[in-house]
């Protein structure tokens, strides 16, 4: 362990209280305000233990209430304990679990832009260490940014930590929204080193700016500019794929361009995911139309899904959950970190860049990379543009799938989340099940806010 992780851990509880506690958008009492500028500043460890508590925060409450959530509101997961609004595809005004993604998201943009407000000013820092802070924070923060628009589409961009100011944010135009993205990982690009701050992938470097902002050009269809990002990361010699699947997810694996560290090597979600018997009902199991989107052979499928047999009423049934990560308690020997940005998936994003600018070759000679580490054959160069394409969107689906809602956004950037989540939930509604509501706390917080179409 290094020591800014030792730092992080000593600090944490101080840090929080600048913060964290927030339950409606970036409201923030005076007095942590002032916890945090005296304090988390005045030193370089303290600094970066700032900047950690960031990236906990991401692991833990903003992952906890976002990823498996939005898997059951497509067609990877279903819940199995009780009815869910996520499930059902209708989320009411006033769902907690809404309100904790807008809320933890929005809690991690407010402690970007305080770092970006304070380090500047910050006497006792180098500038070599207030430029880190400054980039990794705008990465982190355009990070969010994407997140949050894919989800609701109509939010407030939030810049600075002024409580009276955000309180009256309007919603930003979509157009606002990326260029700020964009302008954040450009600089963060430009500003970081191509070497980690840790020894563990933990923090974002260069490649993970430019592997984030291939995800962002390939969502607003800017071929070109996604294929050199991509091309960037793939080619910059630091990251290879796995020989085996069973390793993608293990801390430290040569693919994962960025993980966030977990002290204990396991993830937060693990209890919840990876049912603590293997003959109870999962919690979450994957759909079928997930579990029969997988070839015969793929190792991903007996890989990434655990299967359980569970006896109810006398019947037993098998049940297939997700499996990507296998720790479910603490794990020394084999220690997991949550995966952010891993090198399959700019693979899969080179492959479409180039489907749409006309290389079907090269397109699938990227794709054929994925298969035959999955262990399937690979597939003809002699496809057309469009069957290509639907190879691509078929290996994003079972490589990609319960990681950070890439399905939902593959849907909704391609155009075809309605027609597919219509099929699959007689209570998806075309035109509006397509974003989340504003959280009804947030429209009573802020009145400048407007709900969106149909709640």
């Amino acid at each position: 362990m290094n020591k800014y992780k030792i730092i992080f851990i000593n600090c944490l509880v101080i840090f929080s209280l600048g913060i964290t506690g927030c339950s409606k958008l970036l409201e923030v009492e005076s007095p942590r305000n002032h916890l945090t500028t005296d304090k988390v500043f005045s030193d370089s460890l303290s600094a970066v233990s700032a900047l950690s508590n960031i990236y906990y925060t991401l692991a833990n409450n903003v992952n906890n209430n976002y990823t498996k959530y939005i898997s059951l509101y497509t067609d990877e997961y279903i819940y199995t304990a009780l009815n869910h609004d996520f499930y059902s595809g209708r989320i009411s005004v006033d769902n907690s679990t809404n309100a904790n993604i807008w809320g933890y998201f929005y809690e991690v943009i407010y402690s970007c832009n305080d770092i970006l407000e304070r380090v500047n000013n910050a006497q006792e820092l180098s500038e070599r260490i207030k430029s880190q802070l400054i980039n990794e924070a705008k990465f982190v923060r355009a990070f969010c940014y994407y997140h949050l628009y894919t989800l609701y589409e109509n939010i407030p961009l939030i810049l600075q930590t002024n409580v009276d100011e955000n309180r009256l944010a309007v919603q930003a135009d979509s157009a606002i929204i990326f260029n700020q993205i964009l302008t954040d990982l450009i600089d963060a690009k430009n500003g970081l080193s191509a070497d980690y701050p840790s020894g563990d992938r933990a923090r974002a470097n260069k490649w993970s700016a430019s592997a984030l902002l291939a995800q962002i050009y390939l969502y607003q269809h800017r071929w070109q500019e996604a294929l050199d990002d991509a091309n960037a990361v793939l080619n910059s010699g630091m990251y290879a794929l796995t020989d085996y699947v069973d390793n993608v997810f293990l801390a430290n694996s040569g693919e994962t361009i960025l993980q966030l560290w977990r002290l204990d090597g396991f993830i937060s979600d693990a209890t919840t995911l990876i049912p603590s018997s293997r003959i109870t009902v999962p919690q979450y199991v994957v759909t079928g139309l997930l579990y029969s989107a997988f070839e015969n052979g793929d190792l991903r499928q007996s890989s990434w899904l655990g299967e359980n047999n569970a006896t109810t009423g006398g019947v037993t049934q098998s049940y297939w959950f997700p499996y990507k990560y296998k720790n479910r308690s603490a794990s020394n020997s084999t220690p997991e970190y949550l995966v952010v940005l891993r090198a399959s998936e700019q693979y899969l994003i080179r492959a479409e860049a180039k489907a749409n600018l006309g290389d079907i070759q090269g397109a699938i000679s990227d794709l054929n990379v994925i298969r035959t580490r999955a262990g399937l054959t690979e597939l003809s160069d002699q496809l057309g543009k469009q069957d290509c394409l639907e190879a691509i969107y078929h290996e994003r689906r079972v490589e990609l799938f319960g990681e950070w809602a890439k399905r939902f956004i593959d849907l909704k950037r391609t155009g075809r989340l309605n027609t597919v989540m219509g099929e699959h939930k007689e209570t998806w509604v075309d035109g509006e099940s397509e974003r989340l509501p504003i959280p009804m706390l947030e429209l009573t917080y802020n009145t400048n806010l407007i709900q969106n179409e149909g709640y």
